[in-house]
């Protein structure tokens, strides 16, 4: 069970990706990222390539979205993004939901199982869901033209 204060913004779970990627064995890094694609926390990669990789994972969660909504129209709103994995060869991408519409990212070596990595990712976000709080974001009036 995860020990942490309650109710942290997504910026603060570079810990939790820590040992994640620590753990799991063949792992490289892990970002998580807000509904919208904005890197929050990251481990194992540098600002850049998390900012890059958080617009591409969320790229492939609409994507995964779009193709749930095509090949099962009648339950698309009762289907959830479980993991989506891309398989470089080299390097592996995977991509799950997390809580409050976030998303989490881990890339991993050929070597890594797929399988197991999916599955502590799944853990993960949802020992974090009692710790996420996502702020309101306010959009300031347009302007009387």
């Amino acid at each position: 069970m995860l020990t942490t204060p309650a109710a942290l913004p997504l910026d603060k779970f570079d810990w939790a990706l820590q040992g994640l990627v620590e753990r799991v064995p063949h792992t490289r890094g892990a970002v998580l990222l807000s509904s919208d694609g904005l890197a929050k926390s990251w481990f194992g990669l540098d600002e850049a390539a998390a900012d890059r990789l958080a617009a591409l994972a969320s790229g492939l969660s609409g994507l995964a979205d779009g193709a749930a909504r095509l090949l099962q129209p009648n339950v698309a709103g009762e289907l959830s993004l479980n993991v989506v994995v891309i398989d470089l060869g080299v390097v592996a991408l995977l991509v799950c939901a997390g809580v409050e519409g976030s998303r989490l990212l881990v890339t991993a070596d050929r070597e890594a199982d797929h399988g197991e990595v999916g599955y502590e990712m799944a853990k993960l976000a949802g020992g974090l869901h009692e710790h996420i709080t996502t702020p309101a974001r306010t959009t300031a009036a347009l302007p009387a033209q």
